[in-house]
């Protein structure tokens, strides 16, 4: 129902100036008719620099024709409604400057006749707000995109790991072996650790281990491609473990930002002989007597330098020898690789294969930030 309101009444001017909105009442021909305080401050306008002219004088130019068709539509079909729903609506301020706008519109009857009661209110906080909630949406649909991405590719790393870290030991006469794979405690990006073992054409049997430098899919797929390039070098040639890491250098020294550390290592069961050759990677540990010592093998991370040599080093194993290959996560699960060789050599030298797990957990009693390997090999 409209109210028949008399607008030159002291008294509506009076109420309608103390309201805190900006109110502008039009004719139907769009002139302005009265204008409130809070209008003169939001649109920066004197009242007599308002009273008379066109409402369009409060909109920016480029808009005036859209403005004038809505005006009309709006005078032959008044109705209380917002305007401009799902438009942006922006008003124009005596210094010109644009700002965006919510408007309410209110047909009133005075003296037999339509005016427009207009409210507008300052949309720039709002709009403020709601673009901070678009924002705070796309960068929360973006961290969920980018944690179902890196839970994706975490599980096809373990999937790789797993189908990779899985091949059975090969049979050799009077060797045993046990093998234990850790992930990082804190359930982060895999590393790029990687045991194999298999049999030569020579009737040897081969073993190597490595570690990738960084995390996740791509070292997982790097892991792969040196392990099966040292298995592939092993299986073709008659040479040694040095010359086999040599080979497989000359081919890593070829990836961009590639570096890994190796150990190989050749068995052969009728001499009871083991020669291996490092390539950056923690020499290996023999425990004799219950006594553990760190092997003296060592050579320079693959990948380093096209052309780098290595050396062969041979143990002769006795019986009841255990000789231990690792991965530093193992070793520098407790933050400080000193200590940590220090602890795995009296963990080795009581080891009575009685499972890796219990090893595993006097190692890494302060958290375990990289993956972590053991391979022990025992000559019966």
């Amino acid at each position: 129902m409209w109210t028949s309101i008399d607008f030159e009444s002291d008294a509506v001017r009076l109420v309608v100036d103390a309201m805190p909105v900006a109110i502008i009442v039009a004719d139907d021909d769009g002139g302005i008719l009265l204008v409130n305080a809070h209008a003169q401050r939001l649109f920066g306008y004197a009242r007599n620099e308002l009273i008379g002219r066109s409402i369009e004088q409060l909109v920016p130019e480029r808009f005036h024709a859209a403005h004038l068709t809505l005006r009309s539509a709006f005078a032959f079909s008044p109705a209380e409604r917002p305007m401009g729903v799902g438009r942006e609506l922006y008003g124009l301020r005596k210094d010109g400057t644009e700002f965006p706008v919510d408007v309410g519109l209110n047909p009133v009857a005075s003296d037999s006749t339509t005016r427009t009661f207009v409210t507008v209110s300052d949309a720039t906080e709002r709009k403020a707000l709601e673009q901070h909630r678009l924002r705070s949406v796309i960068e929360l649909q973006r961290r969920l995109n980018l944690e179902n991405e890196l839970e994706r590719e975490h599980h096809l790393t373990r999937a790789m790991q797993s189908v990779f870290l899985s091949r059975a030991f090969p049979r050799v006469p009077g060797i045993a072996f046990d093998s234990l794979y850790r992930p990082p405690t804190d359930d982060g990006p895999i590393g790029g650790d990687w045991h194999d073992a298999f049999m030569l054409p020579n009737g040897m049997m081969a073993l190597t281990i490595g570690d990738v430098t960084g995390h996740g899919l791509e070292a997982a797929l790097v892991m792969m491609s040196v392990r099966e390039t040292l298995r592939s070098i092993a299986l073709s040639t008659e040479k040694s473990p040095a010359a086999v890491l040599e080979a497989t250098n000359r081919i890593v020294a070829t990836m961009p930002d590639i570096i890994t550390t190796a150990i190989v290592s050749y068995y052969d069961a009728s001499r009871g002989r083991l020669t291996l050759a490092a390539a950056g990677h923690p020499a290996p540990i023999l425990v004799r007597n219950t006594v553990a010592t760190v092997q003296d093998v060592h050579g320079i991370l693959l990948g380093a330098a096209p052309n780098s040599a290595f050396t062969d080093v041979t143990i002769d194993l006795l019986a009841g020898d255990v000789i231990a290959f690792y991965t530093d996560g193992l070793i520098e699960g407790v933050h400080r690789a000193i200590q940590g060789e220090a602890r795995l050599l009296e963990s080795l030298s009581t080891y009575r294969f009685d499972g890796l797990d219990a090893l595993f957990d006097r190692m890494l009693i302060e958290g375990q930030p990289d993956d972590a390997t053991l391979v022990l090999m025992c000559k019966q």
